[in-house]
């Protein structure tokens, strides 16, 4: 898949604040190995209602669920504005 988004694009992200998650939405959450770090990942996978794969659309050259395992949504800060 082609990246929706390059370096240097804006976007507009809406708080997290317990809104239902579906597989596509674009999240910003913190980096489980990395303090202070952020990453910006679609949603690939659902276990529960509480866990989520995230998985960049540049997949070779990505640091995401692949390598870290699936995220808790108490990690999650904001959902990609629609």
């Amino acid at each position: 898949m082609s990246p929706l988004l390059s370096n240097g694009d804006e976007v507009l992200f809406d708080p997290y604040t317990d809104q239902t998650l579906n597989i596509g939405d674009i999240l910003l959450f913190k980096h489980p190995y990395k303090k202070n770090n952020k990453l910006v990942k679609r949603i690939t996978k659902i276990k529960g209602d509480s866990l989520y794969f995230l998985e960049g659309d540049n997949s070779a050259n990505s640091s995401d669920s692949k390598t870290f395992g699936y995220i808790n949504k108490k990690s999650i800060l904001a959902i990609k504005n629609k």
